[in-house]
């Protein structure tokens, strides 16, 4: 589970909300003069009723697609360093073993397989 509280580098993409709330309680950022948020186009889900013939009601839903520019990066900021969140140590025979992966060396060598699978 992502802290939404804290920006960093790795999530540093958050709406302005977000970063207001993160750089009042922790460090003196600002955001760059002139700096303008990024568009992204976000899925919306609506809904619509409406009156069929016989006097029943039918809903419908679908999906649109709307640009809004409501998001910036912790590159649009200029101030004192954030603190570093850490990275959580990664192993590879612990992986392979969580997920039930056997290694095993590649031994066909007839140059025919093109990478598929045998």
């Amino acid at each position: 589970m992502r802290d939404r509280t804290c920006p960093s580098s790795s999530e540093g993409l958050h709406n302005f909300a977000v970063w207001r709330r993160y750089l009042a309680e922790v460090a003196p950022l600002l955001f760059r003069k002139g700096e303008k948020a990024i568009t992204l186009c976000q899925p919306v889900t609506v809904k619509r009723t409406t009156q069929g013939d016989d006097g029943t009601e039918e809903t419908d839903a679908f999906t649109r697609f709307v640009y809004r520019p409501h998001w910036f990066v912790l590159a649009q900021t200029e101030g004192a360093e954030l603190p570093l969140v850490p990275i959580p140590a990664w192993d590879r025979a612990k992986a392979l073993e969580s997920l039930n992966v056997s290694e095993v060396p590649f031994d066909a060598c007839d140059g025919n397989v093109s990478g598929a699978a045998l």
